[in-house]
C-alpha cells in the first residue's frame, strides 16, 4: 500500500539542523500526542535533539553521511506506531544541495490495532524499563534477544500488568547489522 504522497517531509541542513517541515507536520505531531514536536518547537534545532539513543544516532549519521557523500537517495524502512495505529514507513532521504537532506516519509502500511497502553505516552509507567528498537519496534527480552513487538507483548505478559514499563530505545541486532552494512561502505 505504498503511497505516492509523503506522510511528512522535512529538511535538514549541512549542520543537521531542521530547517523545513511540511504543512501537515503539525497535524501529524498532534495526532501522535506529541505537541512538543510541532514545527515551531523543532525548526532551528539539531535532529540529534530528538534522537537520544547512541546506536540510533550512529546509524542515522551513517545514512546521512552516505547520502551526502554520494549525493544519492537512500531508503530506510522504519516502524512508527501509535497506541491504536501500526505504521510501516519508507524514509526516502535525498540530497538537495550544499549538504541539505530532504526526508520524505512514505507510508507502506498503515493499519488500526487494538489500543496498546505501552505506546501511549500519557499512561502512567512502572519503574521497569524495556528496550525497544528505534527501527522495527522489536523489544529486547533478554541480552541481545529481540522479539517483534507483538510477540514480546505476550512473552513478557505486558497486557497483564497494571502499569506498562518505561521504554528506552536502542537498535536490535538485525536492524543494526542491516543499516551498518548498507551504509558503512562510504
Amino acid at each position: 500500500m505504498e503511497s505516492h504522497e509523503p506522510l511528512v517531509t522535512y529538511h535538514i541542513n549541512s549542520n543537521d539542523v531542521l530547517v523545513y517541515t511540511c504543512n501537515n507536520w503539525d497535524s501529524f505531531a498532534l495526532e501522535n500526542d506529541a505537541p512538543e514536536m510541532i514545527s515551531s518547537n523543532v525548526l532551528g534545532r539539531k535532529i540529534w535533539d530528538f534522537i537520544s539513543n547512541t546506536e540510533t544516532r550512529y546509524l542515522y549519521k551513517l545514512t546521512f553521511d552516505y547520502v551526502r557523500s554520494l549525493k544519492k537517495e537512500s531508503d530506510v524502512i522504519i516502524r512508527c506506531d501509535a497506541p491504536e495505529t501500526i505504521r510501516l514507513l519508507n524514509l526516502k532521504i535525498s540530497y538537495g544541495s550544499n549538504g541539505l537532506l530532504i526526508i520524505k516519509s512514505f507510508p507502506m502500511k498503515i493499519q488500526r490495532q487494538e489500543y496498546l497502553p505501552l505506546l501511549d505516552r500519557k499512561v502512567e509507567r512502572s519503574q521497569e524499563i524495556i528496550k525497544m528498537c528505534s527501527y522495527c519496534k522489536g523489544i529486547e527480552i533478554a541480552h541481545e534477544k529481540w522479539l517483534s513487538l507483538e510477540k514480546a507483548l505476550n512473552e513478557l505478559d505486558l497486557f497483564q500488568r497494571e502499569k506498562p514499563p518505561q521504554i528506552s530505545h536502542g537498535v536490535c541486532t538485525d536492524c543494526y547489522e542491516t543499516v551498518k552494512k548498507e551504509f558503512a561502505m562510504i
